[in-house]
């Protein structure tokens, strides 16, 4: 299980329309969870396609649906000019 905080981007690039939460691959299924628990991205990792690395993060396409997810803080951002960290990738292994 991979899982890493990520941000998706709205096409128009205004902070309020900005979803945070969890970019997750799992069970060969890709899915992004808001941090309020709305999922907006389930799907078969064979549904996806066409990634492109983008300045901060990656495109990719879901059937016709093109998202974009920034891997950093972008809220942040916004609020505080001072650069952010990129956040890392988290391995979590089943608990036995």
């Amino acid at each position: 299980v991979l899982t890493t905080h990520a941000e998706l981007l709205a096409k128009v690039p205004v902070a309020t329309f900005i979803k945070s939460g969890d970019l997750r691959l799992a069970n060969d299924r890709l899915s992004f969870t808001t941090i309020g628990g709305e999922v907006l991205l389930d799907a078969p990792i064979d549904e996806i396609h066409s990634v492109a690395p983008a300045a901060v993060g990656l495109h990719l396409w879901h059937g016709s649906r093109c998202l974009r997810f920034a891997f950093i803080r972008v809220h942040s951002r916004f609020l505080n000019p001072m650069p952010v960290s990129p956040c890392c990738c988290s391995v979590k292994t089943p608990s036995h």
